[in-house]
């Protein structure tokens, strides 16, 4: 299974967030045009099964907004279809 970690204290704009993204799941730019696109993006097109663990979440959450929060909501969206597939762990 694979395991990534998006830190969340190195993250402070959604183009950051994006480039984590890009680097460690493989999305490429056009899973980032709205979140719709980006659930699509990781219910379809990265390998599974995976862990997903979003660290220092709070740090990021203040950087981000309310924006943090609709991607947490589309994280566990994805966690919830996928099932066994696709686990998703938040650090604050």
């Amino acid at each position: 299974m694979n395991k990534i970690t998006i830190q969340g204290c190195d993250i402070t704009t959604r183009e950051e967030l994006y480039n984590v993204f890009h680097r460690q799941l493989g999305l490429e730019k056009l899973y980032f045009e709205n979140l719709d696109t980006l659930r699509d993006g990781l219910m379809w097109h990265i390998p599974v099964p995976i862990t997903v663990e979003w660290t220092h979440y709070t740090v990021c959450r203040y950087a981000l907004g309310a924006y943090a929060d609709q991607v947490l909501n589309v994280f566990y969206e994805v966690q919830e279809q996928l099932e066994e597939l696709f686990t998703f762990r938040l650090k604050f």
